[in-house]
């Protein structure tokens, strides 16, 4: 077993509630953690989106946060491994949907690509 550090990513209110979903901007605070020291290169996020906050959970004011472990495969995309919440189905399924969509470029070692553990939280918060 291994730990992985976890990266917050907040889903508050708008802009995060359109159909699509938001961009998610490249910055430290919002992008996934990756298990290190069996690579050469990490793997690097390239595209992907915020989970849409589920209107049904705001209006029942769930909130809190839902935590991703999931794979960067070889070709970049991603696979679940486990999700943790204590809220709500929708929010899970909302962060999942948002997980699955993720592109990558994947970690490497010695020049081949290889898969690898990482995990993301989403912070699910009404203002």
């Amino acid at each position: 077993m291994f730990l992985i550090p976890l990266a917050l990513a907040s889903c508050a209110d708008a802009p995060y509630t359109t159909a699509s979903g938001s961009p998610l901007p490249p910055s430290p605070d919002t992008t996934p953690k990756c298990a290190g020291g069996s690579f050469d290169t990490a793997p690097e996020f390239v595209s992907g989106w915020r989970p849409n906050y589920p209107v049904f959970s705001r209006k029942r004011n769930e909130q809190g946060p839902v935590v991703v472990k999931f794979w960067v495969l070889r070709d970049g995309s991603t696979e679940i491994i486990e999700v943790a919440t204590r809220e709500s189905d929708a929010l899970r399924d909302a962060s999942i949907e948002a997980v699955k969509e993720w592109k990558f470029r994947p970690a490497l070692k010695g020049g081949v690509p290889m898969t690898t553990a990482c995990v993301v939280s989403f912070i699910y918060e009404l203002m």
